[in-house]
């Protein structure tokens, strides 16, 4: 069995890897800057979940803070804001520990953990959740499979914060945000991977 586990963490590891390699080519190679494919890309994305807020609308998103490659949420955030929707973005307290905290606007993001833009942490600001509301999370990750299937960074912040929220028995809808070329016809299960309720690219969802 530990041979098993052992064998799947190091092909997840370099699926990672080369996954990753891929979605750094959307990033200028002199100024890391997004491409015009990339802002075209993220363009395409923002706007199905755009269209998902329309037809089921949601009060309160918790939602990550985009990094390099990764699919630029910038536009949806402020697009939420400038509509009235609570906001809440994460923060690193310790590894593989996160919390969430309100933001009204990007100017008060920090530099935070590996230089990750984050909020300050006022606890005033805390996301404390209600078992009878419904909250919607943006989540971020390397690659993923169209059954739903998520494989993060290797930190397990995510897998964490949402095990923790269906432990409280939280209604949280789960939306995984990526390129198609981050996307394969299957991934390697471990029993904490917790599956996407949807997975948006520029094609749409695609669970």
């Amino acid at each position: 069995m530990k041979n098993m586990e052992k064998k799947i963490t190091a092909d997840k590891r370099q699926l990672r890897k080369s996954i990753i390699s891929t979605r750094e080519k959307l990033l200028d190679k002199e100024t890391k800057s997004p491409t015009r494919e990339k802002q075209f890309l993220d363009e395409c994305i923002t706007q199905y979940l755009i269209l998902h807020e329309m037809k089921q609308p949601c009060g309160e998103y918790l939602c990550y803070i985009s990094y390099k490659s990764e699919v630029d949420t910038k536009l949806i955030l402020n697009y939420l804001l400038s509509h009235g929707k609570k906001v809440y973005v994460p923060k690193v307290i310790q590894p593989k520990v996160m919390e969430f905290f309100q933001i009204e606007s990007l100017d008060e993001l920090i530099c935070g953990y590996q230089n990750i833009p984050e909020p300050s942490g006022d606890i005033t600001k805390k996301f404390i959740p209600k078992k009878d509301k419904l909250y919607r999370m943006l989540i971020p990750g390397s690659v993923f499979d169209r059954t739903g299937n998520r494989m993060g960074y290797g930190g397990g912040f995510y897998d964490t914060y949402l095990h923790k929220c269906m432990n409280n028995g939280l209604s949280m809808e789960k939306i995984a945000l990526a390129y198609e070329l981050q996307v394969v016809n299957e991934l390697p299960k471990e029993p904490h991977d917790v599956p996407m309720d949807f997975i948006y690219t520029e094609k749409g969802n695609i669970v």
